[in-house]
């Protein structure tokens, strides 16, 4: 959530002080990002780390899916990645490990890159027997040059 709050604040400034030269801002052509969903397993491990990791190669995406316990999890990453069709990288990351399987994710970038950051959970579950694992998968594709 701060990234965001930070992102948005620098956006503000940003947008304040190109307005006071002469020239309006310009807008900045970046990448594009579109999410194509989230997968989860309980006790499957790992740790949350917003900066998504490329997983667009057979190799890549079994050293992804190789960090959680199990294959079901791997499994379910490497279904929804090879259902992509598009022209994108296709990223993983994880977005929360807790007793909830947060809603969704929210995704953008900032000066680092691209981020993935799970959605609040409004309603949380009272008791906790296991974590979840929820990794969301983002597709990146670079906007067309004129």
């Amino acid at each position: 959530m701060s990234r965001r709050l930070g992102v948005l604040i620098t956006m503000l400034l940003l947008g304040t002080l190109g307005a006071c030269g002469n020239e309006p801002p310009q807008p900045v052509a970046g990448p594009n990002i579109e999410l194509l969903g989230l997968v989860h397993q309980t006790a499957a491990g790992g740790r949350v780390i917003e900066t998504p990791t490329p997983i667009d190669t057979p190799r890549a995406l079994e050293a992804y899916a190789a960090r959680f316990r199990g294959t079901a999890l791997g499994d379910d990453i490497a279904a929804m990645a090879e259902d992509y069709d598009g022209s994108g990288t296709v990223m993983a990351a994880v977005v929360a490990v807790g007793c909830d399987v947060p809603p969704g994710a929210e995704f953008g970038f900032d000066g680092d890159g691209p981020f993935v950051e799970a959605r609040r959970v409004t309603d949380p579950l009272p008791e906790c027997l296991a974590a979840v694992t929820t990794v969301a998968l983002v597709a990146v594709t670079e906007p067309v040059s004129d």
